[in-house]
């Protein structure tokens, strides 16, 4: 006899549900879902699963009006609707809207984007209805979900951007001039990145210029810097069949940069290093200048590295540290030193700037602080959602000593205060790791440590230290005798 589960369930029949492979329970579930007689089956096995089986149960019928009773006593429990599941009570129960309004602290905050975007299109499809949220969305505390809602207002809605704010640019911060709010001299700005693509889609909205000019007056008087003009000049992707996107340039963008040009250059703060290469007859030469001279500091074949550490917001800080560390140096000797798999080394003077690509270890500390490292006098690293890094600058002084004339004993005790440290230190394995990645301190006084007198006297003779702050670990066995790290297994050159 054939097996329906459906009509076992039905029947009330259920014993066979608790022996379901994941792929069985969620087609199951998803059959329960969409069959035309679904209320009649959830009716015969919700009496036996309700406390027994309440994820299935949950799972079917969290946006069924005939169960709300139910579904609310899961919520009681604790159980928590997903992204997912939060659009589909807005859209299928009646009392969504006002549970997911209720509860909006606990549940808005943490949706992923597009989730809160497709929440938007749900307001606005019954605007009248939905004045609650969009009072609530209006002023929102958290500065990332108030951009998104005027971003949305200004592709979607441009024509209800002045009727939901007298004056947009009075709620760019965390103070809103709402009444009994209290001022603050230092209201939170709104991200760099998120105001920036908010102007540029006004630019590319069907409101009136004024507004883009507005925001763009705003945009350069209270930041130090912003993404405009890469907003305005990189390439778009376009469709131009059903099966192909090409890069296009944005001619209106690229008008828009040319009438303010110097001032959208001086204030990139991802972009400089492009438009240097491609648009800088744009600029004014005077402008230009101090930047290109710097920029000469590098060779022209790592120019796409320096545009990489751009794009991720780390060309303020090259720029600056050239400056700092050149004023602090007696030695002004700016020069390549060499390139390795992860990064490009450079000599300012006294010092060296690491351009950093990637990391090989991705740990939540890249490197840990110890006498026997060099210490890192800036450092800054962009990481990616699995926490690895992609891209990073690094200062250390410059050490001109290497080692080849330094006993080899030496390396045995730096070996020793390494695993005595309680890190592991994968380099050592490689060949040549002694000589390659070691360096003398021009003095023990210079180790990174706060008490000098207590290093160990082989060190204060040698001060060999590792100058590569990666691949040093926990050494720390996990119940099977192995150590775990976070290193990327292969080379991204």
């Amino acid at each position: 006899m054939a097996f329906f589960p459906t009509d076992y369930l039905k029947q009330g029949k259920v014993d066979f549900v608790f022996g379901l492979t994941p792929y069985d329970y969620e087609h199951l579930v998803e059959l329960v879902r969409n069959d035309v007689d679904n209320n009649a089956i959830i009716k015969g096995f919700l009496p036996s699963l309700l406390d027994n089986y309440s994820s299935f149960c949950f799972a079917i019928i969290y946006d069924n009006d005939e169960f709300e009773k139910e579904t609310k006593y899961l919520l009681s429990k604790g159980f928590k609707l997903s992204d997912e599941q939060i659009i589909n009570v807005l859209k299928n129960t009646t009392w969504g809207k006002e549970y997911v309004y209720d509860n909006r602290n606990k549940i808005i905050p943490f949706l992923k984007d597009e989730t809160i975007n497709e929440l938007f299109s749900i307001v606005f499809s019954k605007f009248n209805d939905y004045q609650d949220y969009i009072a609530y969305f209006k002023i929102h505390q958290n500065l990332h979900i108030r951009y998104l809602f005027m971003k949305f207002i200004v592709e979607n809605e441009p024509y209800k951007l002045s009727f939901i704010y007298d004056n947009f640019l009075n709620y760019l911060t965390s103070y809103t001039r709402q009444e009994f709010e209290q001022l603050t001299f230092l209201p939170e700005l709104m991200d760099m990145f998120d105001i920036s693509s908010l102007a540029y889609s006004i630019f590319k909205s069907k409101l009136d210029k004024q507004y883009f000019s507005d925001l763009k007056e705003y945009i350069l008087t209270n930041y130090e810097s912003n993404d405009l003009a890469k907003l305005l000049l990189e390439s778009k992707e376009t469709q131009v069949d059903p099966a192909t996107w090409i890069g296009k340039q944005d001619q209106e963008g690229v008008e828009e940069f040319k009438s303010d040009a110097n001032r959208l250059f001086e204030t990139s703060a991802t972009y400089k290093f492009r438009i240097l290469e491609k648009y800088s007859s744009l600029v004014k030469d005077e402008i230009l200048n101090d930047f290109a001279k710097k920029m000469r500091i590098f060779r022209k074949k790592d120019n796409s590295t320096l545009d990489h550490l751009f794009y991720y917001n780390l060309g303020k800080y090259i720029l600056e540290y050239i400056d700092k560390y050149l004023s602090l140096s007696k030695d002004e000797t700016c020069e390549y030193l060499n390139k390795g798999t992860t990064a490009t080394v450079y000599r300012i003077g006294d010092f060296v700037l690491k351009l950093i690509r990637t990391k090989w270890s991705y740990e939540d500390i890249i490197c840990p602080n110890r006498y026997f490292i060099i210490k890192n006098l800036e450092e800054h690293y962009v990481r990616n959602d699995r926490g690895i890094v992609s891209a990073g600058l690094e200062v250390e002084q410059y050490l001109k000593r290497d080692v080849s004339d330094v006993p080899k004993y030496i390396f045995n005790y730096l070996l020793d205060a390494i695993e005595k440290s309680g890190l592991l230190w994968t380099e050592r394995y490689r060949s040549g790791a002694w000589m390659e990645n070691c360096r003398l301190l021009n003095s023990y006084l210079d180790a990174d440590c706060h008490n000098h007198n207590n290093l160990p006297d082989w060190f204060k003779e040698y001060p060999a230290v590792v100058i590569d702050r990666d691949r040093f670990y926990p050494n720390i066995k996990g119940p099977d005798g192995r150590v775990y790290i976070k290193q990327l297994q292969e080379s991204l050159d």
